[in-house]
């Protein structure tokens, strides 16, 4: 009986080991452009308010991606094309405002709505889970956030279409996505915009 037992643990123990735990998130995030300017990735449109700024952010993030990731699970739409960085991924964002309401007194605006959006990740055995958070909308429009992903050949690709999620104003997130059980990754302004390059090939 203890040697039944003593095989089973040991199996339980190699199916374990094939599934590795991750701790660290910060050794994902891979040196960023330093050059970058802060000022270039706003692309501003018209709105039927004064107090209304809309138009588009753009923003990037590279990523180290552990040798035991072989499967990477992405929202629903996002564009994937392949990486010729070996080991890494990108990620490029675009943030979006087109708000055709009247705010009142306080100033809406794609330099404001854009701090709230954002590309969040999640490791879970071989998997990288990648959600995009912070969206809002009514029947007057509203924000929006879309990605397109640069990754290296070999990773299994599947979409989940419950991977974008909107946000509260106190940041609590949904029953689905709660802000603590994730990583939340710091981007970098893309001056270049290259989500639109990789939305039109």
């Amino acid at each position: 009986m203890k040697f039944c037992l003593f095989i089973i643990c040991s199996l339980a123990l190699c199916a374990c080991g094939s599934a590795p735990s991750f701790a660290d998130y910060k050794t994902l995030i891979a040196p960023q452009d330093a050059t970058a300017s802060r000022g270039g990735n706003f692309v501003l449109r018209s709105s039927v308010d004064a107090l209304v700024q809309n138009g588009d952010a753009y923003e990037c993030i590279w990523l180290n991606l552990p040798p035991f990731i072989r499967e990477i699970k992405l929202p629903k739409n996002t564009i994937v094309r392949e990486s010729k960085e070996r080991g890494k991924a990108a990620v490029y964002l675009k943030k979006s405002l087109g708000y055709m309401g009247h705010p009142g007194k306080e100033v809406t605006s794609i330099y404001k709505e854009s701090k709230k959006m954002g590309v969040a990740v999640r490791v879970e055995g071989n998997c990288l889970w990648v959600a995009l958070y912070g969206t809002w909308g009514s029947f007057e429009g509203g924000s929006d956030i879309q990605a397109a992903i640069l990754l290296p050949s070999g990773i299994r690709v599947k979409e989940h279409s419950h991977l974008k999620f909107e946000d509260t104003e106190e940041w609590e997130g949904t029953k689905h996505f709660r802000p603590s059980e994730w990583f939340l990754l710091p981007t970098s302004p893309d001056p270049a915009r290259y989500f639109e390059k990789f939305s039109t090939e």
